[in-house]
């Protein structure tokens, strides 16, 4: 339904718009203004299961990692090869060089940013490339280990990238951060929660392993030690 539905809005704009399909997955195959073709998958955005940005204007290659099993798609239709509306292309910030990209993905967390993307001034060798996946694993290990003060209202924190290359075949980093939760969320300690927290207990038994309302639930939220 959702794949359809966006086909009929692309189409009375206008846009030639297909739907690839697997077993258990439709995604949409849009042509854009730039005469290429993107993927857009919209199930996966709003249904949770995607990722702010990730899931939209995506090509052979972005797609990659994604729900979208670009293998699975008819070879029939075309193949989504365009770069010029990618959204790590046009949101892409400057970055010296790999070694930079720690500092910048510290300042996006704080910041609270869903993406990070960054054009490389000098191309990452191979070795590189094939070190950022972990480099961004590890920055996410030791935050859920040693969180600093400015993390304590951040619940949920999951980091992932992916490479793509722009019009000029320079290469970039897309580092997509999400939030379980948000920061407005209820006072766990509250009173009102204290009492439902009682009436659950009473009613249902004491609490075990994930749960949303008890009050160190969600990891930054406990009484771990915050460095500076």
């Amino acid at each position: 339904g959702y794949a359809t539905t966006f086909r009929l809005f692309m189409n009375m704009l206008g846009a030639e718009c297909h739907i690839p399909h697997n077993e258990s997955h439709s995604w949409d195959l849009v042509k854009l203004d730039d005469d290429e073709w993107y993927y857009v998958d919209l199930y996966s955005a709003v249904s949770g299961q995607g990722i702010n940005y990730g899931a939209f204007n995506l090509n052979e290659i972005s797609a990659t990692g994604t729900l979208i099993d670009v293998s699975a798609g008819s070879t029939s239709l075309p193949k989504a090869n365009g770069k010029k509306y990618l959204y790590p292309v046009q949101m892409a910030e400057s970055a010296a060089d790999f070694y930079e990209m720690p500092k910048q993905l510290k300042k996006a967390i704080k910041d609270k940013k869903e993406i990070l993307s960054l054009r490389f001034e000098k191309d990452p060798d191979e070795t590189e490339i094939l070190m950022a996946s972990s480099v961004v694993s590890s920055v996410q290990a030791r935050l859920e280990a040693n969180p600093p003060k400015w993390m304590k209202d951040m619940k949920g924190m999951n980091l992932t990238s992916a490479w793509c290359k722009d019009e000029n075949e320079k290469t970039i980093l897309a580092i997509y951060i999400t939030f379980s939760g948000n920061t407005d969320d209820f006072d766990k300690d509250s009173p009102e929660a204290k009492k439902v927290r009682e009436i659950l207990d009473k009613l249902f038994g004491e609490s075990a392993g994930y749960d949303p309302m008890a009050p160190d639930n969600g990891g930054m939220e406990g009484e771990g030690d915050y460095a500076a």
